[in-house]
């Protein structure tokens, strides 16, 4: 494999990895924030 056959891959997968954390964390934040609204939206006003 040419090395830089394999730098592309490398920046490929990172790239791929940072993508797939972001969405996680996204997940998680869009999570909490509906948990927090659905809490306060049953404990009512």
């Amino acid at each position: 494999m040419a090395p830089e056959r394999g730098i592309a891959c490398f920046v490929g997968g990172l790239a791929f990895a940072v993508v797939v954390t972001e969405g996680m964390l996204n997940a998680d934040l869009v999570g909490l924030a509906g948990l927090s609204l659905g809490t306060a939206v049953r404990r009512g006003p």
